[in-house]
């Protein structure tokens, strides 16, 4: 078994959130535990609540670097075409992550915190960094970066992430496409704008 004085906490900190996310892609957040992480690692199950003090603090921050991919993965496909394109690529790059990454992305969106969790700034900047995308791909409906074009990105958002969502836990329903979806979702905001 590893010593604590093998690695520097930083070190320490990633083999953890490596070990974490390993787990998870290979069979899913539910089976995600303190203790298989510390086996993982070769450190004790102590070692892990000295750098996470909760099993959900360590989700948290598997789900901000789940939420950076995606940003990463989707960043410059809002830069060509009318607004309804850039929002059609941009939900397809969505749909096509959270396909190519399942159990990281069901860990985003099944994984119950309680109430009074409190999500990082970097966590909260990670949803920013997305919300920016969908603006970025409706600008030219605004005259500036108003209010309204804040609350329609988060309109635009929270159906993009249903869609992406329900596609990848399979519950879009019998013969339902995210496709298909999403570009009725981008085809009528437009239209909306008319």
């Amino acid at each position: 078994m590893a010593r604590r004085s093998d690695h520097t906490k930083d070190e320490l900190r990633k083999l953890i959130l490596v070990a974490a996310r390993r787990i998870t892609v290979e069979k899913g957040v539910d089976a995600l535990s303190a203790r298989k992480v510390a086996v993982e690692i070769g450190y004790t199950v102590g070692t892990i609540y000295q750098y996470f003090n909760s099993m959900a603090a360590l989700v948290h921050a598997m789900n901000e670097k789940t939420l950076s991919a995606l940003f990463e993965t989707c960043h410059g496909h809002t830069n060509e075409g009318d607004p309804e394109s850039k929002l059609i690529a941009l939900g397809l790059e969505f749909v096509s992550y959270a396909n190519a990454h399942t159990n990281e992305w069901t860990a985003v969106i099944g994984y119950r915190y309680k109430p009074d969790f409190e999500f990082s700034e970097a966590y909260q900047l990670q949803v920013a960094k997305l919300l920016g995308l969908i603006r970025e791909s409706i600008a030219e409906f605004y005259e500036s970066n108003d209010g309204a074009m804040l609350e329609d990105a988060r309109m635009l958002w929270a159906g993009l992430y249903g869609v992406f969502s329900l596609d990848v836990s399979g519950r879009l329903g019998a013969g339902g496409s995210a496709e298909a979806i999403i570009r009725r979702l981008a085809r009528t905001f437009v239209k909306s704008k008319d």
